[in-house]
């Protein structure tokens, strides 16, 4: 079959099949794939092995005035967007895998749930970051004395617990020694959910730098 010749088309048809064709398939474009990455906030979800992402304190009974070290872990939530604002945000942990027989398993019992959020946090401006908690470590003499109902893990060995909002049915709230790799999302109104995946490394060991290498959180892209 030869070229089709086109030479006898009425320019005058031409330019409003074009219209036409502008007319319905711009409009499309914009507000199905231009506007919604344009518009869109551009989030970022940010982990480093410094303060302020991982601060160390103490937890404890102020009548009693015992006190014991605690390790806070925070994720970073940054809107790199210079004119769109983040609305109604959620941050959620879901997936949870387990490094076994040389393989990452995703765990069985596993269900999405929401980090705890400060209840003022609705929205994130452009440039702004904002802290979520992730988990956090307490010393084992803090766990044997105070947390004595623990709902997993042994109280005589430190724990890493996410800061749950939600009480999954799994009612796993602590991840054991070894290595784990964890998704977390933002979801929110103005945009499609953003995901950051996350490998964990750590001993089971209670440490004193949180740079010893004893416990380790690093996103996936960056991990060595």
């Amino acid at each position: 079959m030869g070229n089709l010749n086109l030479t006898w088309m009425n320019p005058y048809i031409v330019a409003i099949l074009s219209f036409i064709l502008g007319s319905i398939v711009g409009p499309i474009l914009w507000v199905y794939i231009l506007q919604p990455r344009l518009m869109s906030p551009d989030v970022k979800i940010i982990f480093e092995s410094i303060d302020p992402y991982v601060v160390r304190t103490t937890i404890g009974n102020d009548q009693t005035k015992e006190y014991y070290p605690l390790y806070q872990y925070r994720l970073g939530i940054k809107n790199l967007s210079s004119y769109s604002t983040i609305r109604n945000y959620t941050v959620k942990l879901t997936g949870l895998w387990n490094f076994q027989d040389g393989k990452f398993v995703a765990e069985k019992l596993f269900e999405p749930f929401r980090l705890k959020l400060k209840d003022d946090q609705r929205e994130i401006k452009p440039g702004e970051q904002i802290w979520t908690p992730l988990g956090r470590i307490a010393h084992p003499d803090f766990q044997k004395k105070y947390d004595a109902a623990l709902w997993s893990g042994n109280p005589e060995q430190p724990q890493f617990r996410f800061e749950m909002l939600d009480t999954p049915r799994w009612i796993l709230s602590h991840v054991p020694p070894g290595k784990h790799k964890f998704n977390i999302t933002v979801f929110f109104e103005n945009g499609p959910p953003v995901e950051q995946e996350f490998l964990l490394e750590w001993t089971g060991k209670w440490f004193d730098d949180p740079k010893s290498g004893d416990f380790v959180i690093k996103r996936s892209d960056s991990f060595s």
